[in-house]
């Protein structure tokens, strides 16, 4: 968790997501600045623990389905929750 969570670029995704609600990988690459590939590594690593969902869409990319990201709100404040335990050790 404090790898994923330690990441400037993962941080602004969450927030871009927040903003945004429903996007794109193109469309967060854009928005914090990274390259799509870089962008897919961070969501993935996001997806993992779950705090954001990728869902595929009919549309325009690879064999005509494009992945559509989503923020687990919920999800984000209890990972929160854990990182401040943590470091508080309770």
């Amino acid at each position: 968790m404090i790898q994923v969570m330690g990441s400037e670029v993962r941080t602004e995704i969450l927030r871009s997501l927040h903003a945004r609600g429903e996007s794109s990988t193109g469309e967060i690459a854009d928005a914090v600045g990274a390259s799509e590939s870089a962008a897919l590594r961070h969501l993935k690593e996001l997806e993992g623990l779950g705090l954001v969902t990728g869902h595929r869409r009919r549309g325009v990319g690879r064999a005509g389905v494009r992945i559509a990201w989503t923020l687990n709100p919920a999800r984000v404040e209890e990972v929160a929750g854990q990182w401040a335990q943590y470091v508080l050790h309770r």
